[in-house]
């Protein structure tokens, strides 16, 4: 379907935004701190909040099932997955098996990179390594 000069690739990608909204006007109204003064100082105008069903994971996999839509493939041709997060449902096991099992990757690995967005990036140059080419 896909032809891959090596082999790996990013062909699909996705994202998810909880839909409760927290402003810093609501903020104020809370906690008598000017919204202003919130943005001045940290830089935020809104926050989006999960609701109590939902996880770091189920947001994941809402993600990884936009993504695998986009890509146009079948769940079985994943290799690996790559889940980054600071806030995992839980330490063990790791939120990438978790993802794995929800979007039904039974063929694909799976790898926890704790961190920020930049620990992403490293552990997908990690992941594909130096090709010649």
């Amino acid at each position: 379907m896909f032809e891959r000069e090596y082999g790996i690739g990013i062909i699909g990608n996705g994202h998810y935004v909880p839909k409760n909204v927290v402003t810093n006007e609501m903020i104020e109204a809370w906690t008598g701190v000017p919204a202003a003064n919130i943005e001045a100082k940290i830089g935020i105008k809104t926050r989006f909040v999960v609701d109590d069903d939902e996880s770091a994971s189920s947001m994941s996999y809402k993600a990884a099932q936009l993504a695998i839509s986009k890509s146009g493939i079948d769940v079985k041709e994943i290799g690996l997955i790559i889940v980054c997060s600071f806030t995992g449902d839980y330490v063990f096991p790791a939120m990438a098996c978790k993802v794995q099992d929800l979007i039904g990757a039974t063929n694909a690995g799976a790898l926890r990179l704790n961190g920020e967005l930049h620990k992403l990036s490293g552990g997908i140059v990690s992941c594909i390594g130096p090709h010649e080419g």
